[in-house]
C-alpha cells in the first residue's frame, strides 16, 4: 500500500506516539487480513462500519476502517524510529 502522508497526532503519556496514516487504496478485507502477520488481529466485519485494529507483541497498535484510506498507529516509545520505519517498509509490500 502507497503511504501518501503521515501526520504525527500526539504523545502520549507513556511516551508512545500517535500517528495518522493515509493510504493511496481503501483499506479491504485481504489487506486487512494481510496484518495478521503483526500480531492480534480483531476485524469486525459485521459492524456497520468495519473496523480492524492490531497488537503487536512490542507495542505496536493499528486501528482503522474497512473502506477508508486511512488509519491510526500507535508506536511504542522503546524502539520507535525503527518500529516506525519497519512498518512502513512493510505496508508498502502489501499491494
Amino acid at each position: 500500500m502507497t503511504i501518501l502522508n503521515r501526520c504525527k497526532l500526539e504523545d502520549c503519556f507513556d511516551g508512545s506516539a500517535v500517528y495518522s496514516y493515509e493510504f493511496a487504496d481503501p483499506w479491504d478485507e485481504p489487506r486487512i487480513q494481510a496484518l495478521a502477520w503483526l500480531g492480534k488481529l480483531d476485524y469486525y466485519a459485521d459492524f456497520p462500519r468495519p473496523l480492524f485494529r492490531v497488537a503487536s507483541a512490542d507495542g505496536l497498535f493499528i486501528k482503522g476502517l474497512a473502506g477508508t484510506t486511512q488509519c491510526r498507529v500507535i508506536f511504542p516509545r522503546t524502539n520507535r524510529a525503527e518500529t516506525m520505519r519497519h512498518f512502513e517498509s512493510e505496508m508498502s509490500k502489501l499491494d
